[in-house]
């Protein structure tokens, strides 16, 4: 569903990391900027629609509870 880069090096629990991702929603595709902390979403930037927003939560909340963190 999304392709997806980690920008700031290794994952960290404890520091804010920017995700870069591809949005496949819907047909605008969407490059949307992720700052997470930990597990948890502090920021979304460039979503062009509800979809994409609701969607990135989902997935991200989907792979937390599955302990995995990338996309």
């Amino acid at each position: 569903m999304y392709n997806a880069q980690v920008i700031n090096g290794k994952k960290d629990e404890n520091k804010i990391t920017e995700i870069k991702l591809c949005c496949r929603t819907c047909p605008q595709k969407c490059e949307m900027t992720l700052l997470v902390e930990g597990y948890s979403i502090i920021y979304v930037q460039g979503d062009g629609c509800k979809k994409g927003r609701m969607s990135v939560y989902k997935e991200f909340k989907k792979r937390k509870l599955n302990n995995s963190y990338g996309f």
